[in-house]
């Protein structure tokens, strides 16, 4: 899981298998919190608001300017069952072979390039994706 903010700072964080128990509920919240951030930060910066002298209406629109992004990146996402069956046998250790950390990492690819999420974060940040060619030797990453 991948959570991505956009202001003057992001907000990363990445779960492993430890965490994924409580991920779910944690990303949920996290979409809830920002669900309702949104129509606060327009009540705030309207026009009627602009008259404001109610410390009590100030505090409650006191928001950080953010847009949160809650992009899973998860083997479940892969729809090649193959590749997600190798990948699931992998140690979590730092000893994996060459093959082993090319497919992780084109599975990322695969798994973030197809998240409506990540694509939705692209879309307003303007950004474009510009992939690199792999190196000699390593796997092509299956976008």
């Amino acid at each position: 899981m991948l959570f991505a903010g956009c202001a003057t700072r992001p907000i990363i964080k990445s779960a492993g298998t430890p965490i994924d128990a409580f991920s779910y509920e944690t990303v949920e919240l996290l979409k809830d919190t920002s669900a309702q951030w949104q129509p606060a930060r327009l009540v705030r910066n309207s026009a009627a608001m602009a008259t404001n002298k109610d410390p009590a209406v100030a505090a409650a629109l006191r928001l950080p300017n953010v847009e949160i992004y809650a992009i899973n990146v998860s083997f479940a996402e892969l729809q090649d069952k193959a590749e997600l069956d190798f990948l699931n046998r992998q140690p979590t250790t730092f000893g994996l072979s060459d093959e082993a950390v090319d497919r992780l990492r084109a599975a990322a690819g695969t798994i973030i390039m197809a998240s409506p999420e990540f694509q939705w974060l692209l879309k307003e940040a303007g950004a474009k994706l510009v992939v690199q060619p792999p190196a000699s030797g390593s796997a092509a990453p299956v976008h």
